[in-house]
């Protein structure tokens, strides 16, 4: 686990490379969902965008999701990579870090919490999510 001033908790959540991508563009949005396969161990993340990255399932349990900040990085270069630039075959690192309090606060999380994006879960904070995982 890592912090900085603005974000005090982040955390890789997954290494691996992409084995299936759905991506479609719906009301003027990048909609889809990504599949990563862990490349040592059978386990699987996927993840869920509209534009930004939304929520991450490992092996179907829930490990982050908005307003917290879920990153898809170059497992080579650990760049940035944004959906539009997810491909199949791909080797990725996911990062998630705790959004800012200010995102946290109730009526933040009515415009940018999880029912904001069609969830029907409450926000739990990356780092509850996450609490019994070794670092």
């Amino acid at each position: 686990m890592e912090a900085t001033g603005l974000y005090p908790y982040c955390r890789t959540l997954f290494d691996g490379k992409i084995v299936d991508l759905e991506r479609e563009t719906r009301g003027g949005f990048s909609v889809g969902r990504v599949i990563i396969e862990g490349l040592r161990t059978s386990s699987r993340m996927m993840i869920e965008f509209q534009n930004e990255n939304l929520a991450a399932w490992g092996d179907g349990v829930l490990r982050a999701i908005v307003p917290d900040l879920i990153t898809f990085m170059d497992s080579e270069t650990a760049d940035a990579i944004t959906t539009e630039r997810l491909k199949y075959g791909q080797r990725v690192r996911v990062v998630a870090a705790a959004a800012p309090a200010q995102l946290r606060d109730a009526t933040a999380l009515s415009f940018v919490g999880p029912a904001a994006f069609g969830y029907d879960t409450a926000f739990v904070p990356v780092e509850r999510l996450n609490a019994e995982i070794a670092a």
